[in-house]
Order: structure tokens, then C-alpha cells, then sequence
């Protein structure tokens, strides 16, 4: 097996990795390599929009109302 070292992590990343650490029942140092094993295991990037639906999938469904869209007003429209 080989060894890492992360150097320069700021502070609040590494207490959000101690807190996800902790959620799972881990320890900083496992949820670190389960974290880039999963990264590397990834066989297909992830659209930004796919990665926002994950992150809110747990909100539930939410129903927005669409405003009505219209074309822009042309210039002789708009008097110039």
C-alpha cells in the first residue's frame, strides 16, 4: 500500500471531512481514501446539472410556476 500526504487543507475543509467522517462512522483517515476511491472508480463525469438534482434529492419534489416568455421587443418597437 502507499502512503499520502495532503498538505495545505484548509481548516474548513478538513472540519467538514471530520464531520462526514463522523456521520459515517468513519475515521478522517477512512473517509479521506473511501472519498478517492469512489473519485477514481467514477467511469462517467457528471453534468452540473445532475450533481444539483443528487444534491437536493432529498428535499423532495418542488413544483415551480413557469413565468410566460416573450420574444424581446424589436427596436421600431422599442421607438429607436
Amino acid at each position: 500500500m502507499t502512503t499520502i500526504t495532503i498538505q495545505n487543507l484548509d481548516d474548513e475543509t478538513m472540519q467538514k471531512l471530520s464531520r462526514r467522517a463522523k456521520v459515517n462512522g468513519h475515521s478522517v483517515e477512512e473517509e479521506a481514501r473511501d472519498i478517492v476511491v469512489r473519485a477514481m472508480h467514477q467511469t462517467t463525469q457528471k453534468g452540473l446539472g445532475t450533481l444539483i438534482a443528487q444534491e437536493f434529492a432529498s428535499i423532495g419534489d418542488v413544483k415551480l410556476e413557469i413565468p410566460a416568455r416573450s420574444l424581446p421587443a424589436t427596436n421600431k418597437e422599442k421607438g429607436l
